[in-house]
C-alpha cells in the first residue's frame, strides 16, 4: 500500500506530506478553510450554514488534489454526514503518514550518535 495515496470513491489522489510544496498547498489550503469556515457563523439560515459547511470541505480538496476533487471525493449531492465522515477518513490518512515518517526518522536518529558520544570517542 502507498501510504501517499488517499483512495475513496474508487478514485486516488496523490498527497505526500514529506514533499515541501505539497505542504506549502496542504498549509495554505487549510488557512483558506479556516477563514472560510470563520465566515459561516455571519450567516442567519441553517440551510445556509449547512451548504456553506459542505461548500467549504468541497473547496478544500479542491485545493488539495486539484480541481473537480471536491465533487469526485464528496459526490453532488451536499450532505453534512457525508463531509464530516470524509474529513474523519482524510485526517487518518494523513495522521498515518506523519506517524510514519516520524517514526522512520526516529529509526535513523537512533543509529547516529550524539555529538556528546562523538567527542567521548576521541
Amino acid at each position: 500500500m502507498n501510504n501517499t495515496v488517499f483512495e475513496i470513491n474508487g478514485k486516488s489522489y496523490e498527497l505526500d506530506i514529506a514533499d515541501v510544496e505539497t505542504m506549502e498547498r496542504y498549509d495554505a489550503a487549510f488557512e483558506a478553510m479556516k477563514k472560510r469556515g470563520e465566515a459561516i457563523t455571519d450567516l442567519d439560515s441553517p440551510v445556509a450554514i449547512m451548504r456553506a459547511y459542505c461548500e467549504n470541505f468541497v473547496k478544500l480538496y479542491d485545493d488539495l488534489f486539484g480541481e473537480g476533487a471536491g465533487k469526485e471525493i464528496l459526490g453532488d449531492k451536499l450532505n453534512t454526514t457525508k463531509c464530516d465522515e470524509t474529513y474523519a477518513e482524510f485526517l487518518d490518512f494523513v495522521r498515518t503518514q506523519k506517524e510514519e515518517s516520524i517514526n522512520r526518522r526516529a529509526s535513523i536518529i537512533a543509529y547516529t550518535p550524539n555529538r556528546r558520544q562523538r567527542r567521548a570517542k576521541r
